[in-house]
């Protein structure tokens, strides 16, 4: 239980890594509301993933995305 608490928070902090490097290589500001917006989104499903294996849904969601 705790090492998929653990390797969830690795992924998250990795992606935010990730993400900060990539908005600071961006030149124009004209795509970093669509990177914001996207990297969001990828956030969004990053949190859901304990919420997903919980309920026994996480190979159903990886099958439809």
């Amino acid at each position: 239980m705790l090492d998929s608490i653990y390797e969830w928070i690795q992924n998250i902090a990795f992606y935010l890594v990730l993400v900060s490097a990539v908005m600071e290589v961006i030149p124009a500001d004209g795509y970093k509301k669509y990177i914001r917006f996207f990297a969001g989104m990828v956030m969004i499903l990053l949190a859901m993933t304990p919420l997903l294996k919980l309920g026994g849904m996480e190979d159903h969601f990886y099958t439809l995305y």
